[in-house]
């Protein structure tokens, strides 16, 4: 089996296993918004997750229609994922996203540590949300940042 065989049919896997699981998801999360249970979390979260599923799907599919069209272009796709410079610059990308999201995540758990102690000021409910977001958003833009910085540097 060549290289642009095992793409296709990975990213038709992908797609399938994402469908089913999407549409599982969003069923298990509708019954359980209509019936209401009295558990912890909001039903409408596993619903969200299911949609995120389906989302994850059309990739795939997209990704899988767009080899079948366009062998040439899909050649090119494999050849650039197995770069080894290109491989390099992605994984030092990743290890700052990394040590960004964890240096964040510290710095949260540590203003919460001193707050409760009282030698800081309690964060709001708001300001605690905001942290968690720079905690996801800020990484994504250190990894992006990073491969742009790794790929002018020639």
């Amino acid at each position: 089996m060549n290289s642009m065989e095992k793409y296709t049919n990975k990213h038709r896997s992908f797609a399938r296993i994402f469908l089913v699981a999407g549409l599982i998801t969003v069923a298990a999360g509708i019954a359980l918004e209509r019936t209401q249970p009295a558990f912890g979390i909001d039903p409408r979260l596993i619903t969200a997750a299911g949609i995120l599923l389906l989302g994850l799907s059309l990739g795939s599919w997209v990704r899988y229609f767009t080899a079948k069209k366009d062998p040439q272009t899909t050649l090119r796709t494999i050849n650039a994922e197995s770069d080894e410079r290109m491989t390099a610059i992605k994984n030092q990308a990743g290890q700052r996203g990394f040590w960004a999201a964890l240096a964040i995540t510290y710095g949260l758990l540590m203003w919460e540590s001193v707050s409760s102690n009282g030698a800081l000021p309690v964060l709001s409910e708001d300001g605690r949300w905001l942290w968690l977001a720079a905690a996801v958003v800020l990484p994504m833009i250190v990894y992006i940042v990073s491969i742009i910085q790794g790929n002018k540097a020639e």
